[in-house]
């Protein structure tokens, strides 16, 4: 992507690809947000820089001044042309911000020729750590509302995400609701 981008623009089908597969449709917890993908533009830039972007409804500005949304959902592409990370952060108002980045070097290639991919997303209590295949440490705790949430830290990669358990993945409650 050039710094030339003319807005709003439709996803790429390269972004569109990457986004769809991080938040996978077979979990409850990403569908309104897979349908927003489908629904709404690139809508302008984020303030992370290159490959960082705001994805919103037609007619919407970009709000780059309130702060950075939490991070919810990540994963990498390992590739010939080196590794790519997708992030995609909790959802804004009527924004999404989205995050596709080589992790070393300049630019995402056009085509990649994978290695591997692996996303926080798919995993599930039990399995090992997606990066890095290792063990997981899995801590069950009931927020105040009664839901059943998972901490799984890598200590290894050393990541922490959070399973939950109603929404087959990422947990439907969010900031300072979390714990409620």
């Amino acid at each position: 992507m050039g710094n030339h981008e003319e807005f709003p623009r439709e996803l790429t089908t390269q972004e569109r690809d990457l986004l769809l597969w991080l938040l996978p449709a077979d979990r409850p917890g990403y569908l309104d947000y897979r349908k927003l993908i489908g629904a709404w533009q690139v809508v302008g830039r984020g303030r992370r820089g290159e490959g960082n972007y705001i994805l919103a409804a037609p007619g919407e500005r970009p709000d780059n001044e309130s702060p950075l949304p939490q991070l919810f959902a990540l994963g990498v592409v390992e590739a010939r042309e080196g590794s790519v990370s997708i992030s995609f952060r909790e959802r804004l108002g009527n924004q999404l911000e989205f995050e596709i980045v080589k992790l070393q070097g300049e630019g995402v290639p056009g085509q990649l020729e994978e290695k591997r991919r692996w996303t926080y997303s798919t995993w599930l209590p039990s399995q090992p750590c997606p990066a890095c295949g290792g063990s997981v440490r899995e801590v069950s705790m009931i927020t105040a509302a009664g839901r059943r949430i998972l901490l799984a830290i890598c200590a290894h990669d050393k990541r922490l995400w959070v399973y939950g358990e109603a929404s087959g993945g990422q947990p439907s409650y969010s900031g300072d609701k979390f714990l409620q």
